[in-house]
């Protein structure tokens, strides 16, 4: 039986880089007034307060003992309302204050579970991982003394624990083309986060293709689009593919520049998104415009690849631009997150609870089950995700070329070509160590 994991109380410090926030301060100054060391039963209380007040689902949380609960993770995880909400978490402050400066603590990588095999699927740049020459594609075959055939959740947590400070492991890893086996020893670290991780163009079908991969929705993310969308209009792109696969969310504000630079004038001063609150916070309800900037390209269509770490702020590119443009997504189902989050700051922890809905400019949404995929293809995670030979990137390629989804084919052909097949779903991808 394979094992699977999801300890989310490792979740990175990336976790607030992977919520769809808004740029609101906190609602409660009591809250905010809290920062800093409390006891348990002030700080459940407080999260306790803000789940009755502040929640989206606010009429569904129970009345339960605040005072008997140690761990406040335990705490809200019962308080959440469990039809919709899988998403409401906490993270440390420091981690919370680190990512608001383009940084994080971590490892650096993402995994995915191909039948028995453990796959490196996405390796954050600039992260002690990439210092470590570690690729898209490798198989982690064992951490410290322990195969990973062996590793169930709670010691997959054990091993990669930073909450007490950096911590260095020995990885054992298989090479993505060769099967070579080495160790390595990795130390997680502070370091500065590049989101968007690729750009290029190339010529497809007598046009100009660009490719942007983006990571995350983060602040600093707002002058690394400007300049990657600056690039790709001297260079004259009339086809874009974003590459939003891995992209668990972020900022709303960023989401809405990079939907004016795909959408360009067409879209200037239209409405990209609406936050409803509820109803005792109601005059919070935003309305997004898209962003005008000089360097947007006005595109009529533009391709998007997805799957189920596609989360957020990513879902609300498609979501936004679908009814101004042709939004072709080649990949599979989104996540399922058309709600976000204003982060409150309570003692040393920062909440991100469920507090507001999401549309688009014509009152579309509530898309818990994830957003379809135009053309479904299998997400392999065998080398490069900007090379010709991504299943996904072909498939976006062929779609320009023949106007149409080829994916049973590209599926197929790739699947019977490469050693690893699918036998469940990936672990979610915003999951990054």
């Amino acid at each position: 039986m394979h094992k699977h994991f999801l300890p989310r109380t490792l979740f990175i410090t990336l976790l607030a880089l992977s919520a769809c926030s808004s740029d609101q301060g906190s609602f409660s100054d009591n809250a905010t007034a809290a920062t800093g060391s409390c006891d348990a039963d002030e700080r459940n209380s407080l999260i306790f307060d803000a789940m009755r007040e502040d929640y989206l689902w606010y009429e569904q949380v129970p009345l339960l003992d605040y005072t008997s609960y140690s761990d406040p993770a335990a705490l809200l995880a019962d308080l959440r309302y469990a039809e919709y909400d899988r998403f409401s978490y906490l993270m440390d402050l420091d981690d919370y204050e680190a990512s608001q400066q383009n940084r994080m603590t971590a490892f650096g990588f993402s995994l995915m579970l191909w039948d028995s095999r453990y796959v490196f699927s996405f390796i954050q740049p600039g992260s002690p991982m990439d210092q470590a020459g570690v690729q898209r594609g490798d198989e982690l075959l064992q951490i410290g003394d322990v195969p990973m055939s062996g590793i169930d959740d709670e010691l997959f947590a054990a091993l990669l624990d930073t909450s007490d400070g950096p911590k260095t492991q020995q990885l054992r890893i298989a090479a993505r083309d060769s099967a070579e086996e080495r160790t390595i020893s990795v130390t997680s670290a502070e370091f500065d986060v590049t989101t968007v991780f690729n750009q290029h163009t190339r010529e497809t079908a007598g046009t100009t293709t660009g490719y942007l991969g983006l990571s995350r929705f983060m602040s600093g993310s707002a002058d690394e689009l400007e300049t990657a969308f600056a690039q790709q209009m001297q260079e004259g792109v009339t086809d874009l593919v974003v590459d939003l696969r891995y992209n668990g969310g972020g900022l709303i504000r960023v989401a809405a520049q990079l939907a004016g630079l795909i959408g360009g004038t067409a879209v200037a001063d239209e409405t990209f998104a609406q936050l409803v609150f509820n109803d005792r916070l109601s005059h919070y309800n935003t309305r997004y415009s898209f962003t005008d900037t000089d360097t947007g390209l006005g595109l009529q269509r533009v391709i998007l690849l997805t799957g189920p770490a596609t989360c957020s702020a990513s879902e609300m590119i498609i979501n936004g631009l679908s009814p101004f443009m042709d939004v072709v997504t080649i990949g599979d189902t989104t996540c399922g997150k058309p709600v976000g989050m204003v982060p409150e700051t309570l003692c040393d922890k920062t909440l991100f609870a469920i507090n507001f809905a999401i549309t688009n400019g014509q009152n579309e949404g509530g898309y818990f089950d994830g957003l379809e995929a135009s053309c479904t293809v299998t997400d392999l995670p065998t080398g490069d995700m900007w090379s010709e030979d991504d299943p996904l990137y072909a498939a976006a390629l062929d779609y320009i070329t023949q106007g149409q989804c080829i994916n049973t084919r590209q599926s197929d052909k790739f699947i019977a070509t490469q050693p690893l097949a699918p036998a469940r779903p990936a672990l979610p991808d915003w999951d990054l160590f």
